[in-house]
């Protein structure tokens, strides 16, 4: 399966800003909209209403992104997802 924009511009990220060695050694990493601008529109990079939505680099590390303010978000690992079980009648 060919990677997502999503997926490429993240992976550059993550290399970039050394996302993963910060979430390790502070139990998170902090970003900028800006940070995330110079490789493709934050809004299109930070928004997933689906688990199955999340990037590779994120479901494969366990990793979640949640805005902190207008311009910054903080990846971590936490769940921001979670599975509910259907009204029964």
């Amino acid at each position: 399966m060919s990677k997502s924009k999503n997926d490429i511009a993240w992976e550059k990220i993550f290399d970039k800003y050394k996302i993963i060695d910060n979430v390790l050694n502070n139990g998170h990493s902090i970003i900028s909209s800006t940070n995330i601008n110079e490789f493709r529109e934050a809004r299109l990079m930070t928004k997933f209403d689906h688990k199955s939505q999340l990037p590779k680099l994120f479901a494969d590390n366990s990793l979640s992104i949640l805005p902190t303010s207008r311009g910054g978000y903080v990846i971590g690992k936490f769940e921001t997802f979670s599975n509910f079980n259907p009204l029964c009648s």
